[in-house]
């Protein structure tokens, strides 16, 4: 078949799909051939935004899944009709709707594949990060918070910026590094407050007294680092119960649950333990978990129905 502007989609990487997109509007859309190159392009790209982003080795299977969920979702589109294109007489009222909503349904798993996908890739490239370049990248945003703040409060101090509360930026940068404190990101606090004293030197007045209890609290993050350190270091504890084990793991500050393979949580149940019982599905660790708080394991017993002590 030829069409008139089919062309206009040679070198896009879904130029192949070209057909398919035009029998998913020819229906639906006055300019069917029209359509099916807006699809073509949009889709060819994301798809080329999307493969910029994956790692290298994982390109040509995420490639081979996204035409495949694509394809689907256009096949299901170009079952449907719209009576304003083939005419309001005897139009098959019932039965296109149930065409239609198979065709939501398709768009929505394509969708839906493409946010996982692109939750599992980013998982795996930031678990593949060395510790340095994580603290190396929340430094970056921290001290781009930092400056920010810091000059809002500069410009308080010189009259330039009006109608700001200076307590209240202070609060909000300070309150970052209590967070870095109690966190124990001892070396991450070191160089947040390195930064600090560095501004401080260049203004007129220091934009974090000296006075501040921010200052005392290196000893308190090392002391705190030291904590987490011991604690991850514990072996993990296994408590079983009657449809699997719960897992406290120190090293990873989580609480969770695992359920034995004959016996997985059905959809209800699934849905009660993320939206009653906050947990949340870890396709990597094959668990569904929460932080390791008194509060998590709260949940984690009216969840399973196990008894255990959060110490």
């Amino acid at each position: 078949m030829r069409f008139r502007l089919q062309k206009e989609t040679e070198g896009m990487l879904l130029a192949n799909l070209y057909q398919l997109a035009y029998e998913a509007g020819v229906n639906t859309y006055q300019d069917a051939e029209g359509h099916a190159v807006r699809t073509i392009e949009d889709y060819s790209k994301q798809l080329t935004s999307d493969l910029e982003i994956i790692p290298e080795h994982e390109r040509e299977q995420y490639k081979e899944k996204y035409i495949s969920k694509l394809s689907n979702y256009l096949r299901a589109e170009s079952r449907t009709a719209s009576s304003f294109i083939t005419g309001p007489a005897n139009f098959p009222v019932a039965r296109n709707q149930k065409k239609q909503q198979s065709a939501r349904n398709r768009y929505n798993e394509f969708t839906e594949w493409r946010d996982t996908a692109f939750k599992w890739i980013n998982k795996r490239i930031e678990d593949a990060k060395s510790p340095q370049q994580k603290e190396d990248e929340e430094f970056k945003a921290l001290r781009s918070q930092i400056i920010s703040s810091a000059a809002t409060i500069i410009g308080i101090d010189n009259g330039t910026e009006r109608g700001y509360s200076r307590a209240l930026f202070v609060s909000n940068l300070t309150g970052r590094i209590e967070r870095l404190a109690n966190n124990g990101k001892s070396v991450l606090l070191n160089r947040c407050l390195d930064l600090i004293e560095e501004i401080n030197k260049t203004a007129k007045k220091p934009v974090i007294s000296a006075r501040h209890k921010i200052w005392a609290l290196r000893e308190a993050a090392a002391d705190k680092a030291a904590e987490i350190e011991e604690t991850a270091a514990q072996g993990n504890r296994e408590i079983p119960f009657d449809r699997g084990m719960i897992i406290i793991n120190f090293g990873e500050d989580r609480v969770q649950i695992r359920y034995n393979d004959n016996d997985k949580p059905d959809e209800e149940l699934r849905r009660k333990l993320q939206k009653v019982h906050a947990l949340r599905w870890s396709p990597t660790r094959n668990v569904w978990q929460r932080q390791l708080t008194r509060n998590g394991c709260n949940a984690v017993m009216q969840a399973t129905g196990a008894k255990f002590s959060f110490a």
